[in-house]
């Protein structure tokens, strides 16, 4: 019940800003149901040995969630995200701790719903860039447009697999259905190409370029995530038809990793360095376990690259690019064995995803450099 009420605040608080109440209330809700979550979990880390999975409902309708271990670091975000939403209107904060509850339920889901925490998030995003983002607010409508050509695919997927039974044991027996693999499972890695792959990638440098940068930093944490939370519950349940497909999710993945970067306008760099790594998200689709930490060192460093040159964080500039090199750029804190690891993969692969990965990680570092060197953290 403990996990229940974390996961439950954010959406609380998100009710609060639609309600008559005086300003000042209704931004101390929001930054409480920002900030509440990361208490609450320091103080189970503190008083608590263990948090034992929860189960919401009962039978088939049943909902079960856990603490992941980035738990804790969703959290500290948000509480970050918290301040920084302080002087935003009622309807921005009710929209992104809409999008925040989400993004908890999405970490802290064990069942196939976590996809269905996914889609939650994108209509409050689209909003929240419409609304309130920059001028090229035509962006919102491409993501719309494209995140549902996405669930599409995937209901149609997942509609079709849950018809036959919601027993694991009669959902893996897919997995040696020859016909499944070459035919329904494409529809799966369809939608995942649609949210990072090239050639539908062309939406996403202009939805981080538009949106505001609380939702970047939200939509960052997504990102890394996904493609954990698809190994995790999808790769022991259909093992073979992964790798059916794991020649192709290997050269899809770095080519669309070697595209994005080698295409980084100069005035969008970073934007499109969050959207390089989805490529590398689903190359590491193929070995997830060697990844995790490298993708978490980037996608904070990038998020401190936006930090620099938008929002309320402009007098930390130094502070922050020093903070994005360490996780971009220095040796020993994540990037660098992670690179290390993902070009022993790729060679391990082909001649071809070696070369492929050493010019991706090669553009990566000259992108990071030329961001901070020409003072351009943002387009």
């Amino acid at each position: 019940m403990f996990l229940i009420g974390i996961i439950a605040l954010p959406w609380m608080a998100a009710i609060l800003q639609g309600l008559p109440s005086p300003s000042l209330v209704k931004r101390c809700a929001a930054f409480l149901g920002f900030a509440l979550p990361l208490a609450g979990v320091v103080w189970f880390g503190i008083f608590q040995k263990q948090l034992e999975p929860y189960t919401l409902g009962w039978g088939s309708a049943a909902l079960h969630f856990g603490m992941p271990s980035g738990f804790l670091l969703l959290t500290f975000l948000g509480a970050i995200i918290g301040l920084a939403a302080w002087n935003r209107s009622a309807l921005f904060r009710g929209l992104l701790l809409w999008v925040y509850g989400a993004t908890l339920c999405l970490f802290s889901s064990t069942d196939f719903v976590s996809f269905f925490f996914y889609e939650m998030t994108v209509l409050p995003s689209f909003l929240i860039v419409l609304c309130f983002g920059s001028d090229n607010r035509k962006s919102a409508i491409e993501m719309m447009l494209f995140s549902l050509l996405r669930s599409i695919l995937w209901g149609v997927f997942f509609l079709w697999i849950f018809k036959q039974g919601n027993d694991l044991q009669a959902l893996a027996s897919f997995d040696d259905n020859l016909h499944f693999t070459q035919w329904s499972f494409p529809l799966f890695l369809l939608g995942l190409g649609i949210a990072y792959a090239v050639p539908f990638y062309t939406w996403a440098p202009k939805f981080y370029t538009a949106a505001p940068l609380p939702l970047v930093w939200l939509q960052l944490a997504i990102r890394l995530f996904i493609p954990y939370i698809i190994w995790q519950k999808m790769g022991p349940l259909f093992p073979k038809s992964f790798a059916y497909w794991n020649e192709t999710l290997c050269f899809v993945g770095m080519a669309s990793f070697v595209f994005v970067m080698a295409a980084a306008p100069k005035n969008g760099r970073v934007a499109y360095l969050c959207v390089a790594q989805g490529g590398l998200a689903i190359f590491a689709l193929t070995s997830m376990g060697h990844f995790q930490l490298w993708f978490l060192m980037q996608t904070v460093g990038i998020a401190l690259l936006f930090a620099t040159s938008r929002g309320p964080c402009k007098g930390f500039r130094a502070l922050l690019i020093g903070l994005a090199i360490l996780c971009l750029l220095f040796p020993g804190f994540g990037p660098f064995p992670g690179a290390y690891a993902i070009l022993m993969a790729a060679w391990q692969q082909s001649l071809i995803l070696g070369i492929g990965a050493a010019i991706g990680l090669f553009l990566t570092l000259v992108n990071c450099l030329k961001v901070i060197r020409l003072e351009e953290p943002s387009a």
